[in-house]
């Protein structure tokens, strides 16, 4: 377990709240491996599975829309992102969440989602509560909406996502 946790901190850079969330995930595995007869050592029981109260973060609207006004092919032809990166439609999928409040999940299913442009409305069934919403569209939204022909890219992994999501809010200040 020493070991484990120390390549969560020192090779993969988990927070906290990472590793006790995956501790969490891993105690009752192994409780059940122990039941059914494996040779499991008992020093995992007093990893915390519990995490630590974090600070909520939230956005203004200025500093959603400097991350939208963000003008990242300049970024790339300066050196500073890099090409092949997918940040732009990164950070295009973040605001069209901040503007709606879609989950994650929600935000990848764009493509099942009915726009209304005359209405200026946005029809969704939400994956986790499998309840249809209908949301205003933001003008911002709309314009994203445009910029991508009605075919949103996908977000790539929670890890990439939320790094090109840092460097977006650095690069906006």
């Amino acid at each position: 377990d020493a070991l484990f946790t120390e390549w969560c901190y020192s090779v993969k850079k988990y927070r906290q709240n990472t590793v006790y969330a995956t501790y969490g995930v891993l105690k009752p595995l192994l409780n059940a491996a122990k039941e059914d007869g494996y040779p499991v050592d008992d020093n995992y029981k007093h990893l915390k599975g519990k995490c630590t109260d974090v600070d909520a973060i939230y956005l203004t609207e200025d500093e959603i829309d400097r991350i939208y006004r963000l003008n990242i092919p300049e970024l790339i032809k300066a050196g500073e992102v890099d090409p092949k990166s997918m940040m732009e439609q990164t950070r295009d999928l973040f605001i069209i969440a901040c503007w709606t409040g879609l989950r994650r999940s929600d935000i990848n299913r764009l493509d099942k989602a009915s726009f209304n442009i005359e209405d200026k409305t946005i029809t969704v069934t939400a994956e986790k509560t499998k309840r249809q919403v209908v949301i205003p569209m933001h003008p911002i939204v709309f314009k994203l909406y445009k910029k991508y022909n009605g075919r949103f890219p996908h977000l790539g992994d929670k890890g990439k996502t939320n790094k090109h999501l840092r460097e977006c809010a650095r690069h906006a200040g």
